[in-house]
């Protein structure tokens, strides 16, 4: 028995001991699918890393070129706005420029019928000779712009 049981003692050991090695080769061979496993997963996170970043800057150019037509269309509805309200109030102006043009002229025609009314009445009322109506003449066209303040 005792020869059985060394046998037996002798059988048991190498099979543990193949044991041990196919769970040695076992464990190096999962050790290496893990890693090989790890090295994959971090390779998809970096490729989905660069994909979500380069969705980001799509959408943040998109959200840019959006924003610049808004600001564009924007600047143009206000300088359409400005333009329109500037001609507007220059015409306003041009109104009240020509309006005040004609009172002027209206009130420098009067002057000169007044003045010319004066001349002819100092002149009319004397017979003189023609250098003499000439010299009157000049003399009351004189008078008649210093009294109505025309130079």
């Amino acid at each position: 028995m005792d020869k059985l049981s060394q046998s037996l003692d002798v059988q048991i050991k190498a099979l543990e001991g193949k044991l041990i090695e196919q769970f040695k080769i076992s464990m190096v061979s999962t050790e290496k699918s893990y890693t090989d496993y790890l090295n994959i997963l971090q390779q998809n996170l970096k490729q989905q890393e660069m994909q979500n970043q380069r969705l980001f800057q799509e959408k943040t150019n998109h959200m840019i070129e959006n924003t610049q037509q808004i600001m564009s269309a924007f600047i143009m509805d206000i300088n359409t706005k400005v333009k329109r309200q500037i001609d507007e109030e220059l015409k306003v102006v041009r109104n009240e420029l020509e309006m005040y043009k004609k009172h002027r002229l209206e009130v420098i025609n009067k002057n000169i019928i007044d003045i010319l009314e004066k001349t002819l009445e100092e002149t009319l009322v004397k017979k003189l000779s023609l250098s003499e109506h000439s010299e009157i003449i000049f003399q009351a066209l004189e008078q008649a712009k210093n009294e109505h303040n025309l130079t």
